[in-house]
């Protein structure tokens, strides 16, 4: 229940690690509701008042001293800090109101699910009151994106295509807000469903810097590490907490892959943030391949609350490889012809991510093809982030690599690093990683029991000469 949030019970408990990189955001079902409104600012679901029943400790408190109470019992647990949930439309001075409360609480981050939209009063009212208050902005667009009964379909486009229902007002959207959440998917055709949503946003505003907002995406922690994204995590470690007929019930999390069992990707994410903070959609270039991966899923009544999907096998697909700011990878397929999805950034400040995200079909439901991954990489001088499973992963540099010294790489989690020089490949401007030393590197720190594929960071180690300067950096 909500009023367990930080006790010791509570949901602010679930990540033992990292938390300090973390915004905790209270969701749909916080606030107060009550049939008249002219006494106070607000509306039913946008305001900022706590519900008393659901939080009975602060119902003596003002409405900013209940959000700097509960952010500072946040804040006590090692997290970053409170963030909120608000639907709706409101007035200008509501929004400055409740703004000043938030600056007076320290709360961060607003989370704006549905409202706003014609005139951007709640960026009107941070702007001049406290610029330093993130506001995330959505339009939602179901929970699959078009095609799903088509096996074979040339592409599986979102409400976000150009063309398409949610488009232009998606990218007014991105020229006046911070943030634009791509929004909910069903969990198992999650990753072609949320990277196809991604695709369909930067085709629209690539390299065009009066795109400002950065995208929210669903939970997919490596996807946001690989594209430059930020992440509304749901996931929580709390198996069989609801239950229907003998199995969990958690209609955001049912999935193969066993979320709730794969925690540790969640931290790492947050310490890449250190590293690259998200892109804004429209700073630098963004590809994609030709090649055009179909997933699909069976769906019944635990995949999902939507209904109509039950007893059906529905198809999904996205590009096979998507980079921001670097060339294409090449991806050779394993043993059986199989690829992963395949992603990659180069960040504003050098560094890049690359990551794979694993297939799904009925008869395999989720696994990862062991691909041979080469990326293209400008700057030997720069972290390279690395996440998911490959076959090898190879690392191509402007120059030669003769100068290199030492290749440190550690799991993201954790706070040593291993010399790996003499276990990797360096041959010319190349450096070759097996995946099995991914694997263990970028697990080396997980927790007992934890899932989430591996996510690791490296760094060369060059003695520069002139030369070697030059063509590395």
């Amino acid at each position: 229940p909500p009023q367990t949030v930080t006790a010791t019970a509570g949901g602010a408990h679930d990540l033992k690690r990292r938390r300090e990189d973390l915004t905790v955001l209270i969701d749909h079902g916080w606030q107060l509701r009550q049939k008249d409104w002219s006494k106070q600012p607000g509306t039913n679901y946008f305001n900022f008042i706590a519900d008393p029943a659901d939080f009975p400790q602060y119902e003596a408190m003002t409405p900013p001293e209940q959000m700097k109470t509960f952010n500072k019992e946040l804040q006590d647990l090692g997290w970053r800090g409170l963030g909120v949930w608000v639907r709706g439309q409101v007035s200008l001075p509501e929004m400055e109101t409740f703004v000043k409360w938030s600056k007076h609480a320290g709360v961060t981050y607003w989370k704006i699910d549905g409202g706003d939209t014609e005139q951007f009063l709640a960026m009107q009212a941070k702007n001049k009151h406290y610029p330093e208050l993130i506001m995330e902005h959505a339009h939602a667009p179901g929970h699959f994106n078009a095609n799903t009964d088509v096996p074979d379909a040339e592409e599986y486009p979102s409400t976000f295509a150009a063309g398409e229902s949610n488009a232009a007002r998606t990218l007014r959207n991105l020229k006046n807000t911070d943030v634009i959440r791509v929004y909910d998917v069903a969990p198992h055709l999650i990753t072609p469903t949320t990277i196809q949503r991604i695709n369909d946003i930067l085709l629209q505003t690539n390299g065009d810097s009066s795109y400002t907002a950065i995208i929210n995406t669903q939970d997919l922690p490596y996807v946001s590490m690989a594209m430059g994204t930020s992440i509304a995590s749901k996931r929580h470690p709390n198996y069989m907490e609801r239950t229907w007929k003998g199995r969990d019930l958690h209609h955001q999390l049912e999935d193969d892959r066993m979320m709730q069992f794969s925690m540790n990707e969640v931290e790492r994410l947050g310490r890449w943030s250190r590293i690259a903070m998200p892109i804004p959609v429209g700073v630098g270039s963004y590809l994609r391949s030709e090649n055009y991966l179909v997933d699909h899923y069976t769906h019944d009544a635990y995949s999902t609350w939507n209904r109509s999907t039950y007893g059906k096998k529905l198809y999904q697909g996205a590009p096979a490889i998507m980079v921001r700011n670097m060339p294409l990878p090449t991806v050779e397929a394993d043993a059986e012809g199989n690829v992963p999805y395949v992603m990659a950034s180069t960040y504003p400040n050098g560094a890049t991510a690359i990551a794979t995200e694993p297939r799904v079909t009925d008869k395999r439901k989720v696994w990862f093809p062991r691909a041979g991954v080469t990326a293209k990489l400008h700057d030997a001088s720069k972290v390279i982030g690395v996440a998911g499973h490959y076959g090898s992963l190879t690392l191509e540099f402007a120059g030669s690599l003769d100068s290199v010294t030492h290749v440190w790489a550690q799991d993201l989690l954790d706070v040593k690093s291993e010399d790996i020089i003499s276990k990797v490949k360096i041959s010319g401007n190349k450096l070759t990683i097996p995946g099995k030393l991914i694997d263990r590197i970028g697990t080396a720190a997980k927790d007992e029991g934890d899932l989430s594929a591996p996510g690791m960071v490296i760094r060369l180690c060059l003695l520069y000469t002139s030369d070697a300067a030059d063509d590395n950096r």
